[in-house]
């Protein structure tokens, strides 16, 4: 049968084998699926930063005209 991380025996000799490497884990894969979803951008956003780099400079050139 299979052990779960976290378990006792309180007698006897228990052994164990690993039959699953830790980076096949559920939890790894969450957090490497999380670490791509951190790094990577939406399409939008980089719609958004491409139009902020245009508009923020036009409006500190104009900026001076408000008077």
């Amino acid at each position: 049968s299979q052990v779960a991380d976290g378990r006792k025996k309180l007698y006897g000799i228990l052994l164990i084998c690993a039959i699953n490497l830790s980076h096949k884990s559920v939890f790894k894969q969450i957090i490497k699926l999380v670490e791509e979803i951190q790094t990577s951008k939406a399409s939008i956003q980089v719609l958004a930063d491409k139009t902020v780099g245009y508009i923020v400079p036009i409006i500190i050139g104009l900026y001076p005209c408000r008077r």
